[in-house]
């Protein structure tokens, strides 16, 4: 597995007691096959879109800031600091005509930190650590959202399909209700048959309304994760999304140098042993030059620009901890837990990474298969349910074989269409878990 190439004995210990497995393999895929998924253009442009509006990236991206600006802290204390004071005073004598007395003084001072013990340098290279943590962090964001966006385009996708097929089903019952009706004012059938008939369409509504439900909350979601306050809907659903093919083979190592996550994991790791390394050195003396000029005595103000008035002097100040109540060890305690806390946090990661993408696996084998037996059932149930219509039209059949049949040839509509749609579901979850992108560029502009 890889480690921090800027600290190599960092992550001497960052794979223990962990099995990397070799390969994961899966059965029924093609050499050929890809991990990625056809996306709609529509789609694709709102997931752009969702680079300059969706505030979960936004945040991720002011983080991005924080930590260049901290970076940005810890490289000037590389560099000199110097300081300007001028300051004037009048008042009067303590002579008994007290007379009023004006003077000025000015004066620089120059101080500059002897890196020699290289704290400053380890400060810097944990700046430098967290600053690439973030920028992954930015990624994960922009990764997790785009699959958001896509997995909330397929609830409006799987709503729409579902209403249409309730639609249907409404429609083919109503008029299956007039004809009941009819049947029961010839006295052909009682009126048992009739209030099976209407229960039947009421639970056709009833589905019809509750899949509407859900169309509108998906677009609710959809259009927040745009950034958008609206419940309008901004693409059109399209209904023949392909189902993408099978996978063969996955390296786990192509997933470490990926996903956004674990990489930023590693690099947080690589902070917090430079972080530790400093605070190891909190013994050492801090050694610091300084330089002074300011005038050396009394003057008026236009004399502050005569040099004369002016004198220098540099010093160098050494300090030497003594006694800090153990303030030095409390810190050197501290560092050395949040390593290991790092440490942890990086290796559950992994584990967190690995059970993820073999989830994903089983449960798209599991999906395929039961696609393939929800697709043969749908089509006995649905030619069965043809000749008992045509058996009840005759009379040799009766309204609760027919019903049962028909609620039976619903559900199995219904669920090859949720079935469809846990496949593709499934696979934007393999993609995001395995940290490849979604055919889009993801370096997205931020406003």
């Amino acid at each position: 597995m890889a480690s921090c190439s800027s600290a190599p004995d960092v992550n001497e210990d960052l794979h223990d007691g962990l099995i990397i497995p070799e390969n994961w393999h899966t059965q029924d895929a093609t050499e050929e096959s890809s991990v990625l998924i056809n996306l709609p253009h529509s789609l694709v442009e709102n997931i752009k879109l969702a680079g300059l509006n969706n505030l979960d990236i936004k945040m991720a991206y002011q983080r991005l800031k924080i930590s260049e600006a901290a970076l940005s802290t810890s490289e000037s204390k590389f560099w000199p600091q110097v300081n300007a004071s001028l300051s004037g005073r009048r008042g009067q004598s303590q002579v008994v005509e007290k007379n009023w007395t004006t003077s000025y003084s000015s004066g620089f001072r120059v101080s500059w930190e002897l890196d020699i013990w290289d704290k400053l340098d380890n400060l810097e290279k944990a700046a430098i650590s967290d600053l690439d943590a973030v920028k992954f962090d930015l990624e994960a964001a922009s990764k997790l959202v785009t699959s958001q966006i896509i997995l909330t385009y397929f609830d409006i996708q799987q709503a729409s399909e579902l209403i249409e097929i309730a639609k249907s089903n409404l429609e083919s019952q109503t008029k299956r209700v007039e004809i009941t009706e009819q049947r029961l004012d010839s006295g052909l059938v009682d009126s048992q048959d009739y209030r099976l008939a209407m229960n039947s369409l009421k639970n056709i509504e009833s589905n019809l309304i509750q899949q509407q439900l859900n169309l509108h909350q998906s677009i609710q979601k959809f259009n927040l994760l745009l950034g958008q306050n609206s419940d309008s809907l901004t693409i059109n659903p399209d209904l023949n999304i392909d189902i993408p093919e099978q996978i063969q083979v996955i390296s786990p190592k192509q997933v470490l140098s990926k996903r956004p996550d674990l990489v930023a994991a590693e690099y947080r790791l690589t902070s917090a042993f430079y972080r530790k390394k400093e605070a190891d050195k909190g013994y050492l003396p801090d050694i610091k030059l300084t330089g002074n000029l300011q005038v050396n005595n009394r003057v008026e103000f236009s004399q502050l620009f005569d040099w004369q008035y002016w004198l220098s002097s540099l010093t160098a100040d050494i300090t030497q901890p003594i006694f800090n109540a153990g303030a030095i060890k409390a810190e050197q305690e501290s560092r050395t837990a949040r390593q290991e806390l790092a440490l942890v946090q990086y290796q559950k990661a992994l584990l967190v990474a690995w059970q993820e993408i073999e989830r994903s696996l089983y449960l798209e084998k599991m999906l395929r298969d039961k696609l393939k037996t929800t697709q043969d059932g749908y089509t006995h149930i649905k030619a069965a349910e043809a000749r008992i219509i045509e058996k009840y039209q005759d009379g040799v059949a009766t309204s609760f074989e027919l019903l049962n049949l028909q609620s039976r040839r619903i559900n199995a509509q219904s669920e090859l269409t949720r079935t469809r749609y846990s496949i593709l579901a499934n696979r934007v979850r393999l993609i995001l878990a395995l940290g490849e992108s979604f055919n889009i560029n993801e370096t997205m502009e931020i406003l």
